[in-house]
């Protein structure tokens, strides 16, 4: 999936419930770069985060990284609700990961 279709799908405002609570906005980071921004608070397990996450891809995922590139093994997947205003999906990490459902509030 390109970046340009995540924008598509993902652009405006969540709220978030399940295993993790709270808003975010989703927006470009920049207009004319492969890369969006999600900027908001989140509440998981127990916890209250500030977040700023970047999402996109220089290369396709799995790719064999670049040797100055740091990554993490989490990840996210989510299913899109045909109207486009629900996601439930999960974050994945080795030993833990939570499940959520996001629902568009403006966007």
């Amino acid at each position: 999936m390109t970046v340009e279709t995540l924008a598509q799908l993902l652009r405006g405002t969540w709220t978030f419930s399940g295993e993790a609570s709270g808003t975010v906005s989703i927006d470009w980071l920049r207009p004319g770069h492969p890369f969006l921004v999600q900027e908001g608070t989140l509440t998981v397990m127990g916890q209250t985060h500030s977040s700023y996450e970047v999402i996109g891809h220089s290369k396709p995922f799995g790719a064999t990284e670049a040797d100055e590139l740091i990554t993490s093994p989490a990840y996210a997947e989510g299913r899109i609700s045909p109207d486009r205003n629900r996601i439930h999906g999960a974050w994945t990490w080795p030993g833990g990961g939570y499940t959520y459902e996001m629902t568009r509030t403006t966007g």
